[in-house]
């Protein structure tokens, strides 16, 4: 904005007539159409025509055009989080909501897998800075990234479009909007997305790593019913089916002389590495389906908003989560289900500029199951002999305790787990714009949060050696004969 106001000045001693004009860029952060200059939190909008310059394919691409705004991907697709000036929290707990809100339309979107989905009609994207519970209905205590797909338009409109790039790249993005009457229009829009991957696998057949595979459909039906209620029904399904993502070691740990001793092929202390060494292709596949109705109503002296949507997501994630080569986990698959209801209600003020004000609640009804397993691979048995230092130590002990051969650390044992979550979130909110001067606003709100969550969790552990009365073995069972006094008060102490 400063370079824009400079050039123009110029202009001005040059000509003496010219004027500077700066375009004015609408936002809804304050869940109200302002200009950016009105908004008085910290914004940063992306705008359609610089999505459409930049190249931006998805919300990790937003971090190149706005620098507080950081993406981190992590072990699969759906293991992903955002963070805002540095603040954010981990994805890996499926049960954790990010710190960092992500709305589509002013639908909440809670988990990484709902929120990958390509647009091809964005309007804009605000990211807005900081705490925002007193404007958003779900508690953003990090930012939000608020997401603002164009319209269905009463004019006939459409586009058609192929992109081509790099690593055998290939995007195809289609939108037709229309009317269907006098005062209600419909949109379609369809996109597909592939890209190959720009890592590569040792192992695996040499396949490629932290490709695209996305396609997704959405249609929406708009309608002005009078010249005070309008009404936006919005259906969406994408699907997503990745090979990702490839792990680099920043610093090879005590361990890794032990995973380099069985086989161990990855790379020790290159976070940037393009080759990486799992067993088997580490794929994520995951599908979202939703819809949500807005409806608009201006009542004269404030506009009345609702907001209504059912969504839900089916994800499976299938790494290597030991990472190399050495197979020291067995290939074990887990899921996330999740289904959520949610609705808004909004009263905003209309009309007085000296004091504008806004009260609201928001309710989410969300249900979660998660299915993990951690299961012990053909290799561990030998890992955990050379951490000790001590090959042949599980044979030994299994012949002085009575055991089968092979039965410690065998293949297959671990554990299986289940977990299931009942969240129901209330929130009540308002906010008070109060002009001081014409350079000085005061800004007061208030929220409150209730939050109730019903958890199960099962876990079954069929590991024969965590299941070991090791101290009673042990010490009971004389196995500490020829130790000195130091190594058998050493080696109980470990037991216990």
């Amino acid at each position: 904005r400063h370079r824009t106001i400079l050039i123009a000045s110029g202009a001005l001693l040059l000509s003496g007539v010219a004027q500077a004009q700066i375009d004015e860029i609408i936002v809804t952060a304050n869940k109200r159409e302002q200009t950016l200059q009105e908004v008085p939190i910290a914004v940063s909008v992306v705008s359609a025509e610089t999505i459409e310059r930049d190249h931006i394919v998805d919300l990790f691409d937003i971090q190149s055009v706005v620098p507080s705004f950081e993406a981190r991907q992590y072990q699969t697709s759906a293991n992903a989080t955002f963070f805002i000036r540095g603040f954010g929290n981990g994805s890996n707990n499926p049960g954790v909501e990010p710190s960092v809100s992500v709305y589509i339309d002013g639908v909440y979107r809670s988990r990484m897998q709902g929120q990958m989905s390509d647009l091809p009609n964005i309007e804009r994207v605000e990211i807005l800075r900081g705490p925002q519970n007193t404007i958003f209905g779900k508690n953003a205590s990090a930012g939000v990234v608020n997401i603002v797909t164009k319209k269905a338009s009463l004019e006939p409109e459409g586009m058609l479009k192929a992109d081509i790039g790099n690593y055998n790249g290939r995007k195809l993005q289609g939108y037709f909007s229309g009317p269907i009457n006098d005062s209600t229009a419909f949109s379609l829009s369809a996109t597909k997305n592939e890209r190959d991957g720009y890592t590569k696998t040792s192992i695996a057949g040499n396949t490629d790593i932290n490709n695209i595979d996305r396609e997704s459909i959405r249609g929406e039906i708009f309608s002005q019913i009078n010249d005070s209620l309008e009404m936006r029904l919005i259906a969406d399904y994408d699907k997503v089916d990745e090979v990702c993502c490839t792990v680099g070691n920043l610093v090879p740990g005590p361990l890794f002389p032990a995973i380099q001793a069985l086989g161990g092929t990855q790379v020790p202390g290159d976070p940037y590495t393009y080759t990486f060494s799992p067993n088997f292709d580490p794929r994520t596949k995951a599908d979202n389906k939703g819809w949500s109705l807005n409806v608009e109503a201006d009542l004269g002296f404030a506009s009345l908003s609702i907001t209504t949507a059912d969504r839900t997501s089916n994800t499976v994630t299938d790494a290597d989560v030991d990472f190399d080569s050495t197979m020291l986990l067995d290939r074990d698959p887990n899921s996330l289900d999740l289904s959520g209801f949610s609705q808004e209600i909004r009263l905003s003020s209309n009309g007085d500029d000296q004091m504008k004000w806004q009260v609201g609640a928001f309710y989410q009804q969300e249900d979660l199951y998660h299915k993990n397993s951690l299961k012990f691979g053909p290799g561990f048995r030998a890992f955990g002999e050379a951490l000790a230092q001590a090959p042949g130590a599980f044979g030994a002990l299994e012949i002085a305790i009575g055991l089968p051969s092979g039965t410690i650390f065998a293949q297959g044992q671990g554990t299986n787990d289940q977990f299931t979550q009942d969240n129901k979130s209330l929130s009540l909110f308002g906010e008070v714009e109060m002009m001081m001067t014409e350079k000085l606003t005061a800004t007061v709100g208030l929220s409150y949060f209730e939050d109730k969550k019903t958890v199960t969790y099962t876990q079954s552990n069929d590991d024969i050696f965590s299941n070991l009365d090791l101290y009673g073995i042990l010490v009971g069972g004389g196995l500490m004969a020829g130790l000195t006094p130091e190594q058998a008060a050493a080696a109980a102490a470990r037991a216990r």
